[in-house]
């Protein structure tokens, strides 16, 4: 069963069902890929239904703080509005959730929510003063939990992460002034090692995960052919009826069958027939 994983380490064989794409984040084989997926489905679920309902008290501490540092008007009216969308997304996720089966609708899902409060955070962001600083550190942590938190395929976390950060950084250089002249570059660097850090980081985990799944396959395999033989010993153990004389064997119905018979009826072994010396002996003596 060591080939089982073991090829886990190549990636130069595509014809093995057990190879692993580490960029598309899949095994080689479609029907293991699916196994996988089905299997991993209620944990993804419960991470994804767990940050969604993270978000809502969160959404309400950034709303207190913006009364606090907007004011009441028409900015905070805007932002209100925004977060309101957001908790409401929040909540779909969570109610669909709870009712689907289906790993793609799960991948899909949590990818549209990714996505759209990217946008609604860098409209949040560009609402903030313009020397306001302090929330792309935020941000940072954000892509961090990107790659690492949502239950989603490394090609969807690059996919999304990279729209929050071309998009944060695109707020970033039109709508703020740099608190100082290094900003200016720092910020897009800092974001540039988070995705590089987070997707390498991720990377390893999948790989973690897929051999974790495939050891545990492994341990099925070996459960059930003990448990094979364990049935096999357990049908040839106790006490026989056998026949004196004939040497035949009485089954559990009560019909006595040759011992042959009966042996190849309960396990795997299987009888040749050939004459052994004595009999070969007796076959040759003289007759009177």
């Amino acid at each position: 069963m060591d080939q089982v994983y073991s090829n886990m380490n190549s990636q130069s064989e595509p014809d093995n069902p057990t190879s692993f794409r580490p960029f598309l984040d899949e095994f080689a084989d479609p029907d293991l890929e699916r196994e996988y997926r089905t299997h991993r489905l209620p944990s993804n679920w419960r991470r994804a239904n767990f940050f969604a309902a993270l978000m809502l008290p969160v959404l309400v501490l950034f709303g207190i703080n913006d009364i606090r540092t907007q004011g009441w008007g028409p900015d905070l009216y805007g932002l209100s509005a925004i977060r309101g969308i957001w908790a409401t997304i929040s909540i779909l996720l969570i109610v669909m959730g709870t009712k689907s089966k289906k790993p793609a609708r799960l991948e899909f899902l949590v990818v549209l929510y990714l996505v759209a409060a990217s946008i609604m955070e860098m409209y949040v962001v560009s609402q903030r003063p313009i020397d306001f600083m302090a929330s792309y550190t935020t941000d940072i942590i954000l892509v961090f939990a990107i790659y690492y938190l949502f239950p989603l395929t490394i090609r969807n976390r690059l996919f999304v992460s990279l729209i929050f950060s071309t998009g944060t950084m695109a707020v970033f250089y039109l709508f703020k002034v740099p608190a100082f002249p290094a900003s200016a570059i720092a910020v897009p660097l800092a974001f540039a090692i988070a995705n590089v850090i987070s997707f390498y980081g991720a990377l390893q985990f999948a790989r973690a995960r897929r051999m974790q799944f495939l050891h545990m396959k492994e341990e099925e395999l070996v459960v059930k052919s003990l448990e094979k033989t364990f049935a096999r010993l357990k049908t040839l153990g106790g006490l026989i009826p056998i026949c004196a004389a004939s040497k035949k064997v009485r089954d559990d119905d009560g019909f006595w069958k040759d011992i042959d018979n009966y042996i190849s009826l309960h396990s795997e072994a299987e009888f040749t027939l050939g004459t052994c010396v004595d009999c070969a002996e007796l076959d040759e003596a003289p007759r009177v």
